[in-house]
């Protein structure tokens, strides 16, 4: 099983667009995938047109089981979902035990699945630090512009100061720049400068292009594969989810 976190600590730079069309992919590969929300807005299961009664609150509370809580969302696709109560399970547990691995504790059976995707918050927080704790990959969704670039050297820093806590090698595996227009200048310039640094050399993926059919296929409840499968953003997609599939 290989386990991702989607993660940033900016907001807007396309984590849950790119947690929900790289699962989808994933799953068109015949590959069983489960998406994981541990956002309060709970976009995932919105985006994906989807109903739900038990969530990841329920399951961290020990009040479900995690076959209670996960519901189907497409073929070879799962969505264990969210909403806005897991803010105060989230306040729980900065009191429980072995806080850190709540998430881990609660998640066993999970193995059955190929690949788990986990839509991170923004930020920090409990939630957070379980994701980081719980995957082995961490997988860094970049807009191009200015304080997402600048925030991605945050998560650098913010990953080197959990690994002793967490005693495990945490390192950004992946970077995906989202939002490229080829015609600006500056994200060219931004690509160009992360690929001459040594430091992310290798780990930058196949970029997302801006793509308006992105956005509306949420709207109408589909992946960006059911609503427009011959645009950009269908294709960049593609080959995001052919690097994850070559282990990344």
């Amino acid at each position: 099983m290989e386990s991702i976190a989607v993660y940033n600590q900016k907001g807007g730079t396309g984590k849950t667009t790119t947690t929900i069309n790289l699962g989808h992919s994933l799953a068109l590969t015949g590959k069983k995938v489960l998406i994981i929300d541990i956002d309060d807005q709970g976009n995932d299961a919105e985006c994906l047109g989807v109903k739900f009664t038990k969530s990841i609150y329920h399951l961290l509370k020990g009040e479900a089981t995690f076959e209670q809580c996960i519901v189907n969302a497409r073929k070879n696709l799962d969505l264990l979902p969210s909403d806005e109560t897991i803010s105060q399970v989230a306040l729980e547990m900065v009191g429980w035990r072995n806080r850190e691995n709540a998430l881990k504790k609660r998640l066993e059976g999970i193995e059955t699945y190929d690949y788990v995707l986990i839509d991170c918050q923004t930020g920090l927080g409990i939630l957070n630090e379980n994701a980081l704790n719980f995957c082995k990959k961490l997988l860094v969704p970049v807009s191009m512009e200015y304080l997402s670039v600048k925030g991605l050297f945050k998560v650098d820093r913010l990953i080197y100061d959990l690994r002793e806590d967490f005693q495990k090698n945490l390192k950004i595996d992946l970077i995906v720049p989202t939002f490229v227009d080829e015609r600006v200048k500056r994200t060219k310039e931004y690509i160009d400068f992360f690929e001459t640094m040594d430091h992310f050399k290798g780990i930058i993926s196949p970029y997302i292009r801006i793509d308006t059919k992105l956005s509306e296929s949420f709207a109408h409840g589909k992946t960006i594969f059911e609503y427009s499968l011959n645009s950009r953003g269908a294709y960049d997609y593609i080959q995001l989810c052919k690097r994850v599939l070559e282990g990344i």
